[in-house]
């Protein structure tokens, strides 16, 4: 059955093209929905772009098992309770925090955050690409970017972030590439704070100018983030 969980965020409202990524932004007017169900972001556009709900932007989740179940953590705190919406299998090196005073990534939430918000999404997965203005180092880790035969690993890549330490992006990359590049990308377009998401066939990032990443591919995945009116 079709899980949609939604949540108001103050978050540009466009499709920005770089030269090797696509984002889209929110500037404050838009708000960030999860939504747990086998599709891809393209589908989940086209279904919801024209009804009450409706879907302005949409990108791919996080990494998903055998199973097809969604791995590392989707979680929302709120005071003193606390929903957890996907906790799967998998590893979890980094969080991205999504609060209401801020968005921030990084191994552990910082207290200055968890004593101050009063709303929180917390999203893990690995690995960390950019984290208080500087690039991950384990974005340049040799497990993400060669193989066992050290043959470089190249793939379209997904991630979330944040510019301005209060907007919340979607981007994606325009060609395959190494995690490492990947991190220098977002780092290079301005990103202060990302974390990834899924990639290679599954990367696609849909909104009013089309669909990017991933090759031209539409394979499902199990968790969407979209932003909607």
């Amino acid at each position: 059955m079709k899980k949609i969980l939604v949540i108001a965020m103050l978050f540009c409202t466009a499709t920005v093209f770089a030269q090797n990524i696509t984002e889209y932004c929110n500037d404050g007017t838009l708000k960030l929905g999860i939504i747990m169900h086998n599709t891809t972001p393209k589908d989940c556009f086209a279904k919801n772009s024209t009804s009450s709900t409706k879907i302005v932007a949409a990108i791919n989740g996080t990494y998903f098992d055998a199973n097809g179940d969604p791995e590392g953590l989707v979680m929302r705190s709120t005071g003193f309770t606390e929903n957890m919406y996907a906790y799967g299998s998998g590893e979890i090196r980094g969080y991205l925090y999504v609060t209401d005073t801020g968005i921030y990534a990084g191994k552990m939430c910082p207290r200055s955050i968890s004593d101050n918000s009063a709303s929180m999404w917390i999203i893990g997965t690995h690995p960390l690409l950019v984290s208080g203005g500087r690039i991950s180092m384990q974005s340049t880790e040799k497990r993400y970017n060669y193989n066992d035969k050290d043959v470089p690993t190249k793939a379209y890549r997904s991630a979330l972030g944040t510019k301005d330490g209060v907007h919340l992006c979607m981007a994606v990359s325009n060609k395959p590439m190494g995690m490492a590049e990947w991190a220098s990308e977002l780092f290079v377009e301005g990103y202060t704070q990302a974390i990834n998401l899924d990639g290679g066939p599954i990367s696609q990032l849909v909104g009013p100018n089309g669909t990017f990443g991933g090759g031209g591919s539409n394979s499902p995945t199990k968790l969407i983030f979209y932003f909607y009116k």
